[in-house]
């Protein structure tokens, strides 16, 4: 305790030690600490084939919903327009899921878009197949 006072003590002189009180001390270091941890700066960077995996999946997302509105406007009948769209959206979110996948092997870099790629392919394969699950 008495060591910690005199390093206190150099820092400081003693009008300002003796303003301060030990609750306000605390509170200055953490508010320090949380200064410090604001700004994050690394090497790391997105990695391209979760991006490529996160574009993957917007048209394959517009391509259920043109099939959605392809289907109620033709009340039912659908060509079979109204059946390859959801094929087509299928294999591009299994493309973007295996990309969104391989981009998890690459070390230092920042997995939001393979995270986003990964999660929204799966909803999407698994939108389709519950359609096609209802279908049969």
């Amino acid at each position: 305790m008495e060591f910690e006072n005199s390093k206190i003590e150099l820092a400081k002189t003693e009008h300002e030690i003796l303003l301060e009180d030990p609750r306000t001390v605390k509170k200055r270091r953490r508010a320090d600490k949380r200064r410090r941890r604001k700004y994050k700066f690394s090497d790391k960077h997105h990695s391209a084939a979760g991006i490529i995996a996160t574009i993957l999946t917007v048209p394959a997302i517009a391509f259920i919903v043109l099939a959605i509105v392809t289907a109620t406007a033709q009340k039912g009948q659908g060509s079979t327009l109204v059946g390859w769209l959801p094929f087509f959206a299928m294999i591009l979110a299994t493309a973007g899921i295996v990309m969104s996948a391989l981009s998890f092997r690459k070390p230092d870099t920042i997995y939001t878009f393979s995270w986003s790629g990964l999660i929204s392919g799966i909803a999407v394969w698994l939108f389709v197949a519950v359609i096609l699950v209802i279908g049969i």
